[in-house]
């Protein structure tokens, strides 16, 4: 419960701390045309905006619960890679006035130790989810959104992978025993 509850308050403060004025980061090419005041304009360019925050923004989980006899300790870091290895083709970004995306990846680091061993010390990557979407998710997806749970047996993650500025993608869950070994299921 208090994962949820901090990653609720993470995910408010992420959300009202975005700006809306347009970055141009390392590795992106932004390419803006005038659509003359279109209203939904505003909001093309505050989903861009707020994407190309989450480049910088880093979410780190550090925790211990006690379930049962057992001591679980989960260090949790998910972050970009700044990789440029995923360049957007001109009909996922097309609305957004844009006639090139160049984007990362992101990642997650996962440290789990259960009563002081570690079970687990891994990097999830898109690559882990390969096998179980679509082609275009494996050139273009990002796994993202990660949200962390505790379960009776481990742990659950579950992410997004999709397609950026888009509604393109699938749902993922990895759920990780106290053996440390990892189940993956897409939705």
């Amino acid at each position: 419960m208090k994962i949820f509850i901090f990653f609720i308050l993470v995910s408010t403060i992420l959300i009202f701390s975005c700006t809306r004025q347009i970055k141009n980061i390392p590795g992106s090419k932004i390419y803006i045309t005038d659509t003359s005041g279109d209203s939904s304009d505003e909001s093309l360019s505050g989903i861009l905006t707020d994407y190309l925050n989450t480049y910088n923004e880093v979410l780190k989980i550090d925790t211990t619960y006690i379930a049962y006899w057992d001591t679980m300790t989960i260090h949790f870091r998910f972050y970009c890679d700044f990789d440029s290895a995923i360049n957007l083709p001109e009909k996922y970004i097309q609305m957004y006035g844009l006639k090139e995306f160049i984007t990362h990846n992101f990642q997650s680091e996962i440290h789990y130790k259960v009563n002081h061993k570690i079970v687990l010390d891994t990097i999830v990557k898109k690559s882990m989810f390969e096998k179980y979407i679509d082609s275009s998710l494996v050139h273009y997806g990002i796994v993202t959104a990660p949200i962390l749970s505790k379960e009776k047996n481990g742990i659950r993650i579950e992410y997004s992978i999709s397609i950026p500025l888009t509604d393109v993608g699938r749902e993922a869950e990895l759920n990780i025993d106290t053996n440390g070994i990892m189940k993956i299921k897409v939705r």
